[in-house]
C-alpha cells in the first residue's frame, strides 16, 4: 500500500490488519492545520466521528498506529515526521507507535482505552526498514508498549 501525504489529512493513519505499506513521497503529519477561520488552538483537533474518544481524547498521537501483527514499513529513501506547527501544539507525539494507543490500560495521564473503545493491541512482528528518515517529533520517533518482534533497519 502506498503511503502519501492524503492519507493523513484528517489525521492519524491507522493499521490494524497485517500488510506491506511504503512511503510513496515525503509526509509531513499536519492535520486540520489552522486557518483564518481556525485558530492554533482549535486546530488539530481529531474528529470524534472517526477516532475513538479516549484514544484520541489528548490529540493526534501518532502519524501511524499500528495496532496489528505482521506489518511492515518500508522508508523508500523517503521521510515521514511531524510539522513545526503541529509539533508547537502537540507535545506528545511519535512518528510510528507501535500500539493502538500509546499507554496500556489504567496507565497514563488519561484513559486511553475506556467501556466502548478498541482493547489495546500493541504489536508484534513489525519490520520498519529504511532507507529514509524519521523525523522532527516533539517526543518520540518510534514509541510502543507490548510489543515483540520489532526490527528498524537501514
Amino acid at each position: 500500500i502506498c503511503l502519501q501525504n492524503s492519507d493523513f489529512t484528517d489525521g492519524t493513519l491507522i493499521i490494524d490488519t497485517p500488510g506491506k505499506y511504503k512511503l510513496c513521497e515525503d509526509i509531513e503529519f499536519d492535520p486540520n492545520p489552522p486557518n483564518s477561520q481556525v485558530s492554533p488552538a482549535e486546530a488539530y483537533e481529531p474528529d470524534f466521528s472517526v477516532y475513538d474518544k479516549n484514544n484520541y481524547g489528548l490529540g493526534f498521537f501518532a502519524a501511524i498506529a499500528i495496532g496489528a501483527q505482521d506489518v511492515e514499513i518500508y522508508l523508500n529513501c523517503h521521510t515521514i515526521k511531524q510539522s513545526k506547527g503541529h509539533a508547537l501544539m502537540q507535545r506528545f507525539f511519535a512518528v510510528i507507535e507501535l500500539a493502538s494507543s500509546p499507554f496500556i490500560p489504567n496507565v497514563g495521564p488519561a484513559q486511553f482505552v475506556g467501556e466502548n473503545s478498541p482493547s489495546f493491541v500493541g504489536a508484534s512482528n513489525v519490520l520498519i526498514q529504511g532507507p529514509g528518515t524519521i523525523g522532527l517529533s516533539s517526543h518520540h520517533g518510534v514509541h510502543g508498549n507490548e510489543n515483540s518482534n520489532i526490527t528498524i533497519q537501514q
